[in-house]
């Protein structure tokens, strides 16, 4: 049995700019694409039966280093129609429910989805055999963001626990072991990954030159002080010039002409 694994990105093209450890940097957001089909190969009864699986996930575009999230993973399933007749005929069955243990891989680390399989009906296989579409939902997978850069979901193998249930209401249950065919999987979703970064800025207040800017109107200060320390400072000057230059005259007087 060979499965086409069909992802679906939900990832809008474009770039984003994000914080690293070094600063800004504009980090290209993985585009929307197909992957192809992937041949999965599960023996039931002795068969080798081909199922096609589109894989999709809500994962986030981004996350931080030692971030943690919970995805969800969905996986539109068509039950070949071989395997629905094989099951109508010799298992007596006319409907089925399960789970799928989908095991994969994200940022090195191993993920398992446990995917609900909702009841569904066989419809009528008596004469010609039918595919039977279904899908199989995992919600609240746990993803932990552990290296930086573009992380894949890869998928790996899967096991499906099916309950076919017949017309006497009775069940019987059948285990599907699927393996992934050699060589890379194309990835169900990729994440950016990116390191965090905090910079701090430190500004210390400078009291230098704190009182030459206030112009003479400093806090306490008062401007008549500042008038009359002028006027004391010019009366100075002119009682320090030199001889012959009027040291000691009365400002204001003229040399050589009595009063």
């Amino acid at each position: 049995m060979s499965a086409s694994i069909h992802t679906k990105r939900a990832f809008a093209t474009g770039s984003a700019v994000v914080l690293t450890g070094g600063g800004f940097a504009a980090v290209a957001a993985p585009a929307s694409a197909g992957t192809g089909a992937v041949n999965y190969t599960c023996p039931v009864a002795g068969n080798n039966y081909q199922v096609s699986v589109d894989t999709d996930s809500n994962a986030p575009v981004k996350m931080y280093v030692g971030d943690s999230t919970n995805v969800t993973i969905d996986s539109d399933v068509v039950l070949p129609p071989e395997m629905a007749k094989l099951a109508y005929d010799l298992l007596q069955a006319r409907s089925f429910d399960g789970t799928v243990a989908a095991k994969g891989t994200f940022s090195g680390a191993p993920v398992l989805a446990t995917e609900t399989i909702p009841t569904t009906s066989l419809g009528d296989q008596s004469t010609t055999a039918t595919a039977v579409p279904f899908t199989a939902i995992a919600t609240a997978v746990p993803l932990k963001a552990t290296t930086v850069g573009d992380q894949a979901i890869e998928a790996g193998d899967i096991t499906a626990n099916l309950n076919f249930t017949k017309q006497d209401g009775t069940t019987q249950q059948l285990a599907v072991t699927c393996t992934k065919p050699n060589g890379k999987v194309p990835p169900i979703d990729t994440v950016v990954v990116v390191s965090k970064s905090t910079t701090a800025l430190a500004l210390a207040p400078t009291t230098a030159g704190y009182r030459r800017s206030c112009h003479g109107h400093c806090q306490g200060d008062h401007p008549g002080r500042h008038a009359r320390r002028r006027r004391h400072l010019r009366g100075r000057r002119r009682l320090d010039q030199g001889p012959g230059q009027g040291r000691g005259r009365i400002v204001g007087h003229r040399p050589g002409r009595r009063r």
